[in-house]
């Protein structure tokens, strides 16, 4: 495997391509983004990175001309015991780090996040919310968050990719 150096323009016709892909069949695509989205949290952030493969796959699927079906989230499992070793040991990475990343901004925002959630859960007026929803703390929460899931994200789009079509 060697790493193509291309021109930075041509993220815009990797763009262009791909939505010219999912108009070819948006039904299918946004019937796989459904069912990824409804799989459940915990589980969607261990299959994170699989079903990121299945979406691949359901590129050469539609460039092919056949409808992506639901089961090309499965393929990725359907290969040798080492690669489906090391998408398992990418998934629960993935699951681990982001939920350490929660717990770390948690950290760093002084329970504003818990009392801005509970005067929520009590019914609390707008009025009331106000001092707690622009408490600066909630603002570092939220940057540490984004921060640190975006940071994290990137290896992870690529790395199941690069072990699932490893000769």
């Amino acid at each position: 495997m060697k790493l193509k150096i291309v021109p930075a323009r041509q993220g815009l016709v990797w763009v262009r391509n791909g939505l010219k892909v999912f108009f070819m069949r948006p039904l299918g695509f946004c019937l796989l983004f459904l069912i990824f989205m409804i799989v459940g949290p915990p589980l969607m952030l261990a299959v994170a990175p699989l079903a990121t493969i299945g979406f691949m796959l359901a590129t050469q699927e539609a460039l092919q001309g056949r409808f992506p079906m639901p089961t090309l989230f499965i393929m990725p499992l359907r290969i040798d015991k080492a690669r489906l070793w090391a998408q398992v040991k990418l998934g629960v990475a993935y699951a681990v780090c982001t939920v350490v990343i929660y717990l770390l901004s948690t950290g760093v925002d002084g329970g504003a996040l818990q009392s801005a959630s509970d005067a929520m859960n009590a019914g609390k007026s707008a009025t009331e919310l106000e001092p707690l929803m622009s408490d600066p703390r909630l603002m570092t929460w939220w940057l540490v968050l984004v921060a640190g899931v975006g940071a994290l994200a990137i290896p992870f789009w690529y790395a199941p990719a690069l072990v699932h079509w490893a000769a």
